[in-house]
């Protein structure tokens, strides 16, 4: 959409259907998806208007991605790994101490990746980038779904739930508590 035209632009379609659900992640001018219905990591570059898929990609279906700096990161269950987009080497990092369902959320903050295991769980625990360890934090008021964000200038992981529901959950990071909105 532009904003100064008022007009919309048809661009080209992603290769494959979410069926359902999926994640995606910002990277350089590229956005990674991935669906919940599983296969590979398609990557749609803005610029050029062109999709296409990572070749070494671990088969996931999960929501559960986010990146940071030139870093993908993506949980699948009890499955963690980081893709190094500039060099195409995935790593295998330290497993969550909760399991993650492909219908959650991830989020990075001050060297911490936070995340809710989702599909109405009101698991939550976060991922310290440097140490490569996992801690668990107060559980949500109630379940949340797919999606996560994070407000980079007041600390403030988001996500909402529970299925059917209008729940806004806010986790303050710096208090360490919940609240609902």
């Amino acid at each position: 959409y532009d904003l100064s035209t008022d007009e919309w632009t048809t661009l080209t379609s992603a290769p494959g259907s979410s069926g359902n659900n999926g994640g995606a992640a910002y990277i350089n001018g590229n956005v990674y998806v991935n669906y919940t219905s599983g296969g590979s990591i398609s990557v749609y570059n803005i610029a050029a208007d062109e999709w296409s898929t990572l070749p070494s990609s671990p088969s996931f279906g999960t929501g559960n991605m986010t990146s940071e700096g030139d870093f993908l990161y993506i949980i699948d269950g009890y499955d963690f790994q980081r893709l190094e987009v500039s060099t195409g080497i995935w790593t295998t990092l330290s497993s969550p101490i909760d399991y993650f369902d492909d219908w959650g959320g991830i989020s990075i903050y001050n060297g911490y990746l936070y995340g809710h295991s989702g599909n109405g769980s009101s698991t939550f625990q976060r991922y310290d980038l440097s140490e490569d360890s996992w801690e668990v934090l107060p559980s949500l008021p109630s379940g949340a779904v797919l999606g996560a964000a994070i407000d980079n200038i007041n600390g403030v992981y988001y996500t909402y739930g529970n299925y059917g529901g209008n729940n806004l959950y806010a986790f303050d990071i710096e208090n360490n508590t919940w609240s609902v909105t």
